[in-house]
């Protein structure tokens, strides 16, 4: 039996496709992306600098893009039920951080 999914403010829990970039070693970023599957990060919203949010990638598979950068697709939901699932619907992106480190830029699909 799948267990009900909450509601925080009549907002329903969401997943999306999402593309992330990752930054080079060089900028700061990882060596390499995360293997293929789940991926945890903490993300935070240009609109809301100062909240941070953890997010569950699942990631399907990874590319080099025309200007060299590597790549990953999948989907992003939040970890928590009373995170904020409009910014999911309401935004365009966000940023990738791993600990005090900006690691990627995710793009929602």
């Amino acid at each position: 039996m799948q267990p009900s999914l909450k509601y925080v403010n009549d907002i329903k829990p969401v997943t999306v496709a999402a593309t992330i970039e990752w930054l080079s070693s060089q900028e700061g970023g990882r060596q390499q992306p995360p293997a293929i599957g789940t991926y945890y990060a903490v993300a935070r919203f240009s609109l809301k600098p100062d909240e941070s949010w953890s997010v569950i990638f699942q990631l399907a598979f990874h590319l080099r893009n025309s200007h060299n950068r590597q790549v990953s697709r999948g989907t992003v939901r939040f970890l928590v039920d009373h995170a904020p699932h409009k910014y999911l619907l309401h935004y365009h992106s966000f940023d990738i951080y791993e600990g005090p480190h900006l690691v990627a830029h995710a793009f929602l699909l």
